[in-house]
């Protein structure tokens, strides 16, 4: 007999969501199955326990190279600003340079 309604949470997985994933991925799983008598499918939640801890261990080691690029490029950031920054001093300086050698002419030619 069915248990009595409540207001208990179960939860699971739809056999039938797991078939779509595994198709679309192309793969196949002895964790799902289909009962050819009645078209019922369902899971055998042991067997996720591999592909569960494969898929987190990829998922570190993919979080692990995002860490490294995100690190190199907040160095390569930096190292741009810093070139950045002296660049902009180089720049400061010749206009200034630029703006005595204006000065200097305006000068002399005001002298002639």
């Amino acid at each position: 007999t069915r248990p009595a309604d409540n207001d208990t949470v179960h939860d699971g997985l739809i056999a039938q969501e797991v078939r779509d994933v595994l198709d679309r991925l192309g793969l196949d799983w002895s964790g799902w199955s289909a009962n050819t008598s009645d078209g019922k499918q369902g899971i055998q939640y042991g067997a996720l326990t591999v592909p569960l801890v494969r898929a987190v261990q990829e998922l570190d080691n993919s979080l692990r190279q995002r860490d490294e690029m995100v690190v190199s490029l907040e160095t390569e950031l930096a190292a741009q600003r810093s070139r950045s920054a002296s660049q902009q001093l180089q720049i400061d300086a010749l206009l200034e340079g630029l703006k005595a050698l204006r000065e200097r002419a305006e000068y002399d030619k005001a002298g002639q």
